[in-house]
């Protein structure tokens, strides 16, 4: 006799535009194509990539307000959240929520499996907590908000701690996470790292024929390119800035008079398949919880040199990149200077291996597994 299927949910924050939460989705709704998807808002013409599954998106009551309107629930996350525990579940067996937000508010049923792939516990009111109070973001108007967030967290923690107490499993996407899922919200977890398109980047076996080096990805302060750029200046190495974003002014002025650093904003994705394979090694100054670039980069057979922390330290290995010790320029300039006399040999179908370990399928593959697991 056969196994019955289960009949699954999908829980997604919000569905508003592409970013690395939405690839993760679509990867989950190729690994259970049957599988129903629920969001607090949708809008289908920002996402072409979820068109052949509409009639398979459920969204809650805030779909229903005015368009001008709708996006505000991101600026008031208690309405999200009685939103999201609007949605109730009951007839599902599985409820998979992926989200740095508020999706695993939902109420399941009784024997409802819930598994939570956290990208992280909400920044806001946890790990980057000092940051936001210090500058929630508004502006002119940060004089207003400051005196109410301590208040206003500490609610928003306790219907956070509350939901993730309801959660039967977490998966965390990197070992990072996953401490901080136990920090936070007392709860072990499993590490199922994203999926990165690997098999749409071409490898470049040629060694000898690469130059310069590449940061990939977007410019925002944290992501620290200012450093990459001064250890190029100081060695006179030729770098390459793909990405545009909110330091991307700033970036270009630090450069300003300087022809062997160059932007380029206009990299789609056919380009940037044959692109990323012609550098001697991406700079990878930031700590992140992740960092699908990387992969990317290391899928084209491009080394990585890291900042040691964060997400990096889960899939640069020897093979495929090297790591220096402190965010510093002196550290950065001083691993350069070793890579460029040629004292690390990163072949480049070893590189690729080592990106392949996180590909589409190898996440397929694994959240297909966890939901096979008999549950406790």
């Amino acid at each position: 006799m056969s196994k019955k299927e289960p009949k699954i949910a999908l829980v997604h924050d919000w569905l508003t535009n592409m970013r690395g939460g939405e690839r993760v989705l679509l990867a989950m709704k190729k690994a259970f194509p049957k599988a129903d998807i629920y969001t607090s808002v949708y809008e289908p013409e920002k996402l072409p990539e979820f068109d052949k599954y509409k009639s398979q998106i459920r969204t809650t009551w805030l779909q229903k307000l005015p368009k001008k309107l709708r996006n505000f629930h991101q600026l008031f996350p208690v309405i999200r959240v009685i939103a999201f525990r609007s949605i109730k579940l009951n007839d599902y067996d599985i409820i998979i929520s992926d989200t740095s937000s508020d999706a695993k508010q939902v109420k399941a049923g009784e024997n409802t499996k819930h598994i939570c792939y956290c990208f992280t516990p909400t920044r806001y009111y946890w790990s980057h907590y000092n940051d936001y109070k210090k500058d929630p973001g508004f502006g002119k108007l940060n004089i207003l908000i400051k005196p109410i967030i301590p208040p206003f967290v500490w609610l928003m923690r306790k219907f956070d701690y509350s939901a993730a107490s309801r959660v039967t499993q977490f998966v965390a996407i990197s070992s990072k996470v996953q401490k901080r899922i136990q920090k936070y919200y007392k709860r072990e977890s499993t590490v199922i790292f994203p999926p990165t398109d690997t098999h749409l980047i071409k490898l470049n076996s040629d060694i000898k024929n690469r130059a310069g080096y590449v940061v990939f990805g977007a410019q925002v302060a944290y992501k620290r390119a200012d450093l990459a750029i001064q250890a190029c200046i100081k060695l006179k190495l030729d770098l390459t800035l793909i990405g545009n974003g909110s330091e991307h002014q700033k970036l270009k002025e630090l450069a300003s008079g300087h022809d062997n650093i160059k932007f380029r904003t206009d990299v789609d994705d056919k380009e940037k398949s044959e692109l990323l394979g012609t550098f001697k090694a991406m700079i990878f100054p930031q700590e992140e919880d992740y960092g699908i670039s990387a992969i990317e980069c290391m899928a084209a057979g491009t080394p990585v040199i890291a900042y040691k922390k964060g997400g990096a330290r889960d899939y640069i290995s020897p093979e495929s990149g090297v790591f220096f010790k402190e965010q510093t320029l002196e550290s950065l300039v001083d691993i350069l200077k070793r890579f460029e006399a040629g004292e690390f040999e990163h072949e480049p179908s070893k590189v690729r291996e080592q990106a392949l370990k996180f590909s589409k399928e190898e996440f397929i593959t694994k959240i297909r597994q966890l939901v096979d697991q008999p549950q406790d």
